[in-house]
Parts: C-alpha cells; structure tokens; sequence
C-alpha cells in the first residue's frame, strides 16, 4: 500500500495532480477543494494517499492531511459511496460541513452533492452518526496546526470565522499565527478581534 508520495509538484490538472518522486510520476486525483492550496509547481508537496486497488484498475486518491484521508476512509466504508463519489463529497463541502451535516442529519445539504442520494444520505446518517463525534471539527480543519495551538481554540470560533467567508486554509494560518495572543481565558469575540487581525 502507498501510505504517501512526497516529490515535486509536477502538474495540476481538472480532479487530479501529478507528483514525482525519485523519477516516477504519481498520478493522484485529489477535492477541488484543495487546489488552491497546494504549493507552486515544481515545488516539494506531501500527499497523504488512499490506495485503490481493484483487478481491473489502481488509483491513488489524495489529501493534504491525514485527518482528512481517515475521514475519506470513513465515508467510502459506506454502501454505495465509492472513492469518486467519496471525492465528490469533500470536493462539495468540507469535512467540518459533512460531519455537522451527519449529526444534524441534514439530509439536503448531504444530496447536494453529486451523486449522493436520499437513500445513500440517510445510511451516511444512519452508519456513521455514532463515529462522526469522535472526530473534531478543530481537528480536521486545523489538522496541521501543533497541539498547544489546538487546546485553545474552539469549535465556535471557527465556525464564526467561516461564516464571516473566510477559508478553512487562511482561518487556520491566521490561528496559527495569532496562537501567542489566544488563550482559554478569552471568549469567542474577543477571539475573533485577535484573529481578524490576521486575516485582514
């Protein structure tokens, strides 16, 4: 199994990138979602990858985290969620988004993604609404920052921040970087203000 591919970003194309790594390129389809994140071409870049293996095919699917690939993992455990359609799901919405969505069992934001039907919606909700609690929000969407980081930063606050429209990327830089100013004795407004003022 292909754990990861680390290498020189090689090209970015519609649904998938091509890595190289000691000579070989690695063709590996990722979200859309994370696109604009990845580092300039011919640049170094880490990718955390599923290994799909079939008689008739192998592909490599891929994420910049390895919270997120658990998490795709997860999804595609599920009856008629394959890895494409897996891929659809955290193209569509975030993993922040689909874990609420499960746990409020929020089925039309589920079928809004393409492919995803009311019935393979209510099994997501039905299979996974106990596994889904143990996964944080902060967790997945700020999977990259370090631990100390994470105690002090709260559900609440990220929501407010994407709400306000900015992206899980520059909302977890802008953590990142204000994390000296954060702490647990702050409420969540106070927070935003100090945050905000990395985002700006």
């Amino acid at each position: 199994m292909i754990f990861s591919v680390s290498g020189r970003l090689k090209g970015v194309f519609e649904g998938y990138v091509v890595v190289e790594a000691a000579g070989v390129g690695y063709e590996i389809f990722i979200p859309s979602s994370i696109i604009e994140t990845l580092p300039a071409l011919e640049k170094e870049v880490l990718i955390y990858t599923f290994h799909y293996i079939r008689e008739d095919q192998q592909l490599l699917f891929g994420f910049l985290s390895p919270e997120d690939k658990r998490f795709f993992i997860l999804l595609t455990s599920i009856s008629g969620i394959g890895p494409k359609v897996g891929l659809k799901v955290l193209s569509t919405l975030s993993s922040d988004d689909v874990i609420r969505a499960i746990l409020q069992e929020n089925i039309s934001l589920l079928t809004s993604v393409p492919g995803i039907g009311k019935k393979v919606a209510e099994r997501l909700i039905i299979e996974l609404k106990d596994k889904v609690p143990k996964l944080s929000v902060s967790d997945i969407s700020l999977s990259s920052l370090g631990n100390s980081t994470k105690i002090i930063i709260s559900d609440d606050l990220i929501l407010a921040l994407k709400t306000l429209g900015y992206h899980p990327d520059e909302i977890k830089r802008a953590i990142s970087a204000a994390s000296h100013q954060l702490s647990n004795q702050l409420d969540v407004g106070a927070s935003i203000k100090i945050v905000l003022r990395y985002l700006s």
